[in-house]
This record gives C-alpha cells, structure tokens and sequence, in this order.
C-alpha cells in the first residue's frame, strides 16, 4: 500500500510541476505616443469707466493720481466706477477680493479714519493692509461688470488729519471658485 500511495504522490508532483510550467501566455505591447494637454489661465482686467462704458481693458489700471481732494471729517466721495472682467481662458468664475498693498505719505495718521468702499465692502485702510478682504461678486467666464469704490473720512477725525495726504496702491485678485 505504501508504494501505491509513493507512486500517487510522485504522478500529482509530476503532474503539477508540468502543469506549472506548460503553461504560458502571449502578451504584446503597443506605444501610443503624444498623449498632450495644456492648461488654461485664469485672467482679470480693468477698464475706466467711460460714461457707463468700459475703456480700454488692461491688467493693470490707474486711477487719477489724487482720486478726491480738501476731504475733511465727515467726508464721503461721489462712487467712482471701474470695469472688471474675467478673461480666464479656462471656463472657470473668478471670486474677487481686494488688498492695498502699499502707500505713501501720511499713513500713520489716515490709516485708521480714511476708509474705503468697493463693491459696497467697507472699511479703513489699516483693515484692507492687512489682508486680501473678499468682495462678495463672483465673475462668470468672460463676464463684465463695475465695481463702485467710494472713499470716505470718519466724521471722528480730528485735527490732526489736516493738510495730509496718501497714495495707495491696490491688488485685485480673482480666485477661482466652483
């Protein structure tokens, strides 16, 4: 009995290591060549307003250089207007925001009492220097619309404000958003 179960055990092992290695596969391979892609931007720009009209577009846009004179206490500017638009050339909506990111002359003293409204976001200088502040507008591809901007001078300012002056600079970013 013990040599018919040796002769069963050499046959499965004899069975299985020429199953094992009798068995093989076909395979080919294929090169697909200049699988390319490019990505898009994401793009923003300003225009004058021209009696309700945009101007000329830019990325960059420059107010006159003094936007309102002889403000005093209590002060609020007429609503300048500027043009924005998305340019992206990716199909993407812009959320906007806004920081001032420089200014020069008397910042220590207007910092805090000369504020500013854009988009009906407002709020004093010193507020807007220290962060990107969002505007609550989201551009669609390819859409325009005017930002109001108003400026203005905390009725609570005293004397120490007269005879000064300020020069800023603003960012005006567009961040994509779903």
């Amino acid at each position: 009995m013990r040599k018919i179960l040796m002769g069963l055990m050499a046959i499965a092992l004899i069975a299985g290591v020429t199953t094992a290695t009798g068995y093989a596969v076909f395979s080919a391979t294929a090169t697909v060549n200049n699988v390319a892609f490019t990505t898009g931007t994401a793009g923003l720009e300003f225009a004058p307003n021209n009696n309700g009209v945009p101007g000329a577009w830019s990325s960059s846009y420059t107010f006159p250089t003094y936007l309102v004179t002889n403000v005093f206490p209590g002060y609020t500017s007429g609503t300048q207007y500027v043009w924005v638009e998305n340019t992206s050339t990716s199909p993407i909506k812009l959320a906007l925001s806004a920081q001032l990111v420089s200014a020069t002359g008397d910042w220590g003293v207007l910092n805090s009492v000369a504020d500013m409204s854009i988009n009906g976001v407002s709020g004093p200088l010193i507020n807007w220097n220290s962060a990107n502040v969002p505007l609550n507008v989201t551009l669609n591809p390819s859409q325009q619309m005017y930002l109001p901007v108003i400026f203005s001078i905390d009725p609570s300012a005293d004397n120490s404000i007269a005879g000064k002056s300020l020069i800023t600079n603003w960012v005006i970013t567009g961040t994509q958003t779903p």
